[in-house]
Parts: structure tokens; sequence; C-alpha cells
């Protein structure tokens, strides 16, 4: 009651009188802790918390106690420590606004102490997993804590991030920061924190390889790890090598639609249009809910030329999730190869209104606008793709076809992809494309 009336000295002498009394009276303790603090003896009120915590180990307040009495004393890092503890102890003590504000501070501290001490940041990242136990940034710190220490137990942290959210795993795994703190915003910020940057390239995809390489050692790549492993690999052009991993992905997780979507695209780039098809079909079976899962097999379909599978598989992504973006892009696809090319450019339009990154909406839909007479408007898109994604294959084909510009025509020579392009005569190839797509609208092989 004192306490409540702010007259400290009086509480604190009261709460010594009880203590005098019951000496095991641990609110009496917490109490007279919390007076000295008030009264500026910071260490006497450690020293009570102290033994609070000694008579009562469990009681999280006590905890608390100790922790307000080492921030009186500046020993604020300390403090976060015995914060975490209580938090973990009393897991309904918290709001979520303090206990995001703990968990940041607590992973500001592993991410300052990764490259002086992998043990002390351990420790912090240990603590900030505690207190959140479902965000995926406090594992991923530890995971990169217990790969500079150089013991085990990186990828079994690793899998403990990836179960909280893929996210923050892709991020650290392709390097998609510039400094700890800037990996730390991005989790928060989640995916959208990434709305305005170019599509990831090669270089992105090699430090997924080997940064992966470097947290597993020798111990053996979960399901997850190799479904990552697999498109990494895919995106750089190993075909055979991402078939391999998705492969084995697949057998440890048969009922993962993505790798099996994955596979499907390996396979396809391979040659093995039959077995494409049977993954598309796993993948679509496996997540029968999923949009961009049947969106995806419909895009495998129309590269095979079975439009009619295409605009099945589309029309269902669209009864299941009406603005997939993908689905409503590639039923404009659908529309451009029966020849409907103002259909095609407003089923593209609402696609990209929907999702303005995608690259290959934008490439399909500068083939509609040239295809209309819209030379300007296509050759924007062309120059936008070019920007999200530079090294974008058809994007350099169709803006050199539509310009003949020097700079794509360079680019094409020096691309490795295009190397049946070399020793021809380019400039010729491009007014025979040209006459070809005039006298074939829609087909792309012309």
């Amino acid at each position: 009651a004192k306490r409540r009336l702010g007259d400290e000295a009086a509480a604190e002498e009261d709460f010594s009188r009880a203590l005098t009394l019951d000496p095991r009276n641990v609110d009496a303790r917490l109490g007279r802790a919390e007076s000295l603090r008030a009264l500026g003896r910071a260490e006497e009120a450690l020293a009570e918390a102290e033994r609070a915590l000694a008579a009562a180990p469990t009681e999280p307040r006590a905890r608390v106690a100790r922790a307000l009495a080492l921030q009186g004393m500046g020993r604020h890092e300390e403090s976060l420590f015995e914060f975490a503890a209580a938090a973990a102890a009393a897991p309904g003590m918290l709001a979520a606004e303090p206990r995001a504000a703990l968990t940041g501070q607590l992973c500001a501290l592993a991410a300052r102490d990764l490259g002086r001490d992998a043990g002390a940041s351990g420790r912090a990242a240990e603590a900030a997993a505690a207190v959140s136990p479902d965000s995926s940034a406090p594992r991923i710190l530890l995971c990169e804590a217990r790969r500079r220490a150089g013991g085990s137990g990186a990828l079994a942290e690793l899998s403990a991030a990836h179960a909280k959210g893929e996210y923050g795993v892709w991020c650290y795994l392709t390097g998609s920061y510039e400094h700890w703190e800037d990996l730390l915003r991005r989790i928060s910020g989640g995916p959208g924190a990434l709305g305005s940057r170019k599509i990831l390239g090669d270089r992105t995809y090699e430090t997924l390889l080997t940064t992966l390489a470097s947290v597993a050692g020798s111990d053996p790549l979960p399901a997850w790890a190799l479904r990552m492993s697999g498109e990494a690999r895919f995106k750089t052009g190993d075909h055979a090598g991402a078939e391999q991993d998705l492969s084995a992905a697949v057998r440890l997780a048969p009922k993962d639609a993505k790798a099996w979507a994955w596979l499907g695209e390996a396979r396809w780039r391979l040659g093995d249009a039959k077995g494409a098809s049977a993954a598309l079909a796993r993948a679509s079976a496996a997540a029968p809910s999923d949009a961009g899962v049947r969106a995806w097999r419909a895009q495998v379909a129309l590269r095979a030329g079975d439009t009619a599978l295409a605009e099945r598989e589309l029309g269902a992504a669209l009864k299941i999730q009406p603005q997939n973006a993908w689905a409503v892009g590639w039923l404009g696809v659908c529309r451009y190869l029966r020849g409907d090319l103002a259909g095609a450019r407003r089923r593209l339009d609402e696609g990209l209104a929907l999702d303005p990154r995608d690259v290959e909406a934008r490439v399909w839909r500068a083939e509609v606008l040239e295809g209309l007479g819209e030379k300007d408007l296509a050759r924007a898109d062309l120059d936008e793709a070019l920007r999200l994604f530079p090294n974008h294959l058809w994007a350099l084909v169709g803006r050199f076809i539509l310009t003949g510009g020097k700079k794509d025509l360079e680019a094409l020579k020096r691309d490795e992809r295009a190397a049946a392009l070399r020793g021809l005569d380019l400039e010729a190839a491009r007014a025979a494309a040209i006459a070809l797509r005039k006298a074939n609208p829609g087909d792309r092989a012309a």
C-alpha cells in the first residue's frame, strides 16, 4: 500500500520487517527489491532479487526483479537474458509487442557477437529463440553461430528455422542482405520486403549452394534443403543436378508439391516430356487446392502444346484463387496462342496488375502488344522485364527483334545460352524473324 502511495522508504521498512518475521516470504523479497531499486539502491535490489530467485527458482517475477536491478546498475545486456528466462518460463507474461522488442534486442546482440565470439552469439540466439519460439530469425542466427564455431548442429538449427518459415532461410542462404541487421529487417518485413529488388541472378543461387554445403558439412540434406538445392541448380542451368536433388527430395517427402513441380521443370529441360508431365501431375495431386501448382502444371502443358489441359488447369486454379496472378496471366497466353490478341492482352493486363514483377508475363505481353502494332508499349514491357531480370534470354531476343539494338546484339553474342547464334548474321536473322512473325501471329516458334 505504501509503495502505491509513492512512499518507497516506508514500504522498504515494512518489507524488511515482514522478512524478519518470515524469511521465506518471496513476495516480500520481491517487494523489497522493487523498493530498493526505486530508492536507487540497485546493488541491494539485485542481492534481494537473487535471494528470491534462490528461494523460488521457477518464479518468473524473480527473474524480472533481477533483470530490472541489473538495468539499474547499467548491466543492460545481462538484463536481457534475465527477461528472456522470465518470458520463457511464463509465455503469457509478455504481450506481442514487448516480446518482439525483446527478441529483436537479443537477435541484435547475437548478430553483433558473430564476428568475435560465436559462443556468446549462440547464447543470445538461444535466448531469443526461447522468447519467440515461432520466429525463424533466432534459429538462423543460431545456425550461423554453430557454423562459425565449426561444431555440429548448424543444419538442425536451420531446419528448425525452416519449420517456422521458408522466407528467412531463403534470404540467409542466398545472401540477400548487406549485413545481419539488414537480414533481420527483411525477415521481420516478410516477402514483401523484396518487392523492389531485381529477380535473383545466377550468383545468388551459387551463394545458396555454397552456404548450404557449408552449413550441412557431412550431414545428409533433409527434404526441404534438397528442394532448395534443386531449385538453385535449376536456376544456374544445372538441370541434371537439379533433377537428382529434386528426385531425392520427393523420395523423402512425397507430398511436397513444390518439389514435384520443380522436378517436372527439370525433366522438361532435360527433354523428358513424359516424366515432366508425370511429375506435374503428382504436384497437382499433392496440392489440389494450391492455385500456384495448378497454374505451374498448365504452363508446362502449354510448352508441350496441350492447350486444352492448360486451360483446364488454369480454370481450376482460378476457381481456387480468382486473383492468382500467374493463372490469370497464363490464361492470357492461352488466348494468344489461339490467336485472340485482344483477349490475351486483357488477361495479361489483369495478371500484371496483380503482380507487376512477373517477368514471363511481361515478355508474353510484349509479343501480344507487338502483334497489335503497339511497339512502344511492347518495348516498355521488355525494358522492364530486363530491369527485373537483366539476363532474361527471351526478353533479350524479343527486344533485339523489336529494335535491332546493338547493345542487345552484343549481349546475345556473349550469352552462353545463345551459343547456337554464334557465327550467324543476326541482323539478317532478325529480318527473317520479323517476316515469320507477321506471317504466323501467335506462333512462338516463328
